[in-house]
């Protein structure tokens, strides 16, 4: 009898032992997919937080660029680049335009890291100055000067008393402070 008795208490204590075990297998795999978890989520964090870094400073360089872009195509930039007193008025207006639109064509990249609010305004004051270059002209004896010209651009400035790529800048400005604070 003493046989059986042993042979159920090894069995009680071995299936006692395999189930303890089971139990500690269990909880060990559920902590390592827990564990495994955290890690993938901080890895997920950190590869976000670097992506928007990256993000931060791409989107910065673009505030830059168009900052440039503004001002290279500014009417007084512009004046002082081609206001050649030997070329006439349509000849200044011809290199202007065609400054604006290279200056313009060469940034186009920009705009998917700027707000459409942003590109827009940038936009507008591309043809506001276009359109500003194409009415001083008008007014201007085409037989003149460049200076003639110039001197036109800038009383029509004094005039609207806004220059158009400041608006555009001061867009710039606010939008910067509202995203790097």
């Amino acid at each position: 009898m003493k046989n059986p008795e042993i042979f159920n208490y090894i069995l009680y204590a071995t299936s006692f032992i395999l189930a303890i075990t089971i139990i500690i297998i269990m909880f060990a795999k559920s902590m390592f997919k827990a564990h495994t978890q955290t890690i993938i989520q901080m890895v997920k964090i950190e590869s976000l937080k670097n992506n928007n870094e990256a993000l931060g400073k791409l989107k910065l360089q673009a505030y830059e660029r168009l900052s440039i872009l503004l001002e290279r195509t500014s009417i007084p930039t512009l004046i002082q680049t081609y206001g050649n007193p030997n070329t006439t008025p349509a000849e200044f207006k011809i290199l202007a335009m065609k400054a604006i639109q290279e200056e313009f064509n060469y940034n186009l990249s920009q705009q998917v890291y700027v707000s459409e609010q942003t590109w827009n305004m940038i936009k507008i004051v591309k043809e506001q100055t276009m359109i500003m270059l194409q009415q001083v002209e008008r007014t201007v004896d085409p037989n003149g000067t460049a200076s003639d010209y110039c001197v036109a651009l800038i009383n029509a400035l004094q005039e609207k008393g806004e220059i158009p790529h400041e608006k555009g800048l001061r867009m710039i400005k606010n939008e910067i402070e509202l995203i790097f604070g």
